[in-house]
């Protein structure tokens, strides 16, 4: 479905798997665009691609690779044509939606600390986390097929993307009656964003300073040079 979203001859101007995030810069007829995955470096075995050239078509094939590389350079190219489509969108207050709907349980899959001590103000917070590194007092994610059904709404890191893990996140969290993908890399399109209820990402608004920031590892000058977002999936 993604190649739905290819209306021009899109030219890759810049890339790089990097960390923290793998990036791609396109241009298209109506200028640059920039889109970024998560380098899931832990689940790296080789460093090394089957890519045979570098263009769009040929990176999109990283979408069924099982190379972490090959992937997540997939994903920040499908990322980049995404947000080229997405320069004008309506912002949505998630929390504020869920408060009205009486949310009470909200699982969070990924251990993004800024978003569980926002959520811990007003909900019942449980996190997942697959990375040991990062777990800290988060549940393993081998938990989640037993408790997903029992939550409310359910916010899904953009890194199930990369790691496949989404669809069955997506497929437990049966009775969630909001279906968030969060982060950098959520940056997809609405139409690619089947059975999610929400997208919150990052819109790069500063490509110079975004470039700057990703090739020195700073999260800090990446994120100052992007605007956060919030929609509804059914809004596109």
């Amino acid at each position: 479905m993604c190649y739905e979203l290819l209306t021009e001859n899109f030219k890759i101007v810049d890339f790089s798997f990097a960390l923290p995030y793998t990036y791609v810069l396109i241009e298209g007829k109506r200028g640059k665009s920039l889109g970024v995955a998560m380098s899931l470096v832990e689940d790296v075995v080789d460093y090394d691609v089957s890519f045979k050239e570098v263009s769009v078509e040929e990176f999109l094939k990283g979408l069924e690779s099982f190379n972490i590389v090959e992937r997540c350079l997939g994903f920040a190219t499908l990322n980049a044509i995404s947000q080229y489509h997405m320069r004008e969108v309506e912002n949505v207050n998630v929390f504020e939606e869920m408060a009205v709907e009486g949310v009470e349980r909200v699982a969070v899959v990924g251990n993004i600390k800024p978003l569980v001590a926002k959520l811990r103000e007003n909900f019942d917070v449980v996190v997942f986390e697959r990375n040991p590194k990062l777990r800290c007092q988060a549940l393993s994610d081998c938990f989640e097929y037993e408790l997903l059904p029992k939550f409310d709404a359910v916010f899904v890191s953009g890194t199930a993307l990369i790691n496949g893990t989404l669809r069955l996140i997506i497929d437990r969290a049966e009775n969630a009656m909001f279906k968030v993908l969060i982060g950098p890399t959520a940056q997809i399109h609405p139409k690619l964003a089947e059975g999610l209820t929400h997208l919150a990402s990052m819109r790069v608004v500063d490509i110079d300073k975004a470039l700057t920031g990703l090739k020195l590892g700073s999260w800090r000058i990446f994120e100052s040079a992007c605007e956060k977002y919030t929609i509804k999936v059914n809004y596109f």
